[in-house]
């Protein structure tokens, strides 16, 4: 509000109507306010009549309410999409590929086998890899095998591709096998041949196949996977056999050694690959068991 101005007397203003005063009146709330005024006039001139005039203060300005941040939409979780994986291990190279849910490693254990490189892939789900067998699991893997040799006995369980001897003249006489690092259920089934005895029945994880004490050469064996292992897995062996030498491979059960010739085995070299999958050297005319 601004200062007004008389000639014969003095402006006078009040917030009431009632008490005048020289000096405008100030207002501190935000609201409307009803201001008197009128001149007082001097010796020689009447008051004048009081007038008013309103007067509102208004709220500040506030900046408008911004809406609360949203968010980012987040994708819905989704059973679109799913892994597979293939790995490159020294000695054996690529593997095959596998797929997420199966349960089944890529690489291998108690080999001392270097991973090289690992292929990870995200596919739709019901797609498989290019280079997926059906059935073919990425686990190459060692027997624990036991043996119980001429002149030494037992020689201690241990992961190993061959156990035995080889150019020594020295009769495997027993063996024990086991998988206890095994990516799916199921174990290992054995046989052996011994002298004197033949066929010795069946036997499995890690139970004593042939004899000690006896002096009793084996030669032969067979040796199979069982459960969700022989679903996913082979097993592949061969003698070295008294005479022969290393002979052929054989797989899953099928016989390895000599039968009817009186020929000691002296070690044997044994190996899971994914099913389907044929162990490198493997030579179909090659024989894998001799007999009479």
């Amino acid at each position: 509000m601004t200062e007004g101005a008389a000639e014969g007397g003095e402006m006078q203003y009040s917030l009431d109507g009632k008490a005048y005063s020289k000096d405008i009146p100030t207002g501190t709330e935000a609201k409307s306010y009803t201001v008197w005024y009128k001149v007082a006039g001097d010796a020689n001139h009447n008051d004048t009549e009081p007038q008013s005039v309103t007067s509102t203060i208004a709220k500040k300005d506030e900046p408008a309410p911004q809406p609360e941040p949203q968010p980012e939409p987040q994708p819905e979780p989704t059973e679109a999409l799913k892994l597979a994986g293939a790995g490159h291990v020294q000695t054996y190279g690529d593997e095959g590929a596998t797929e997420e849910g199966s349960g089944i490693m890529i690489g291998t254990t108690g080999q001392s086998k270097r991973a090289k490189a690992i292929e990870v892939q995200v596919l739709p789900n019901g797609q498989t890899p290019a280079d997926y067998v059906d059935g073919q699991a990425s686990y190459i893997g060692a027997i624990i095998a036991d043996a119980h040799l001429q002149g030494t006995g037992w020689t201690g369980s241990g992961s190993a591709l061959e156990f035995g001897t080889a150019g020594q003249s020295r009769r495997l006489e027993a063996i024990s096998l086991s998988t206890p690092n095994q990516p799916a259920a199921g174990g290992v089934a054995y046989e052996v041949h011994a002298q004197g005895i033949g066929w010795m029945g069946e036997v499995t994880d890690g139970a004593l196949a042939g004899t000690t004490g006896q002096s009793r050469r084996l030669e032969a064996v067979r040796i199979r996977l069982t459960g969700d292992m022989d679903a996913n897995f082979s097993v592949w062996y061969r003698v070295h056999s008294q005479t022969f030498g290393w002979l052929g491979w054989a797989c899953d059960g099928d016989p390895a050694g000599s039968t009817g010739l009186s020929k000691r085995a002296e070690a044997v070299d044994v190996q899971i690959l994914p099913a389907g999958q044929v162990r490198d050297g493997y030579d179909a005319s090659q024989a894998a068991c001799v007999t009479k």
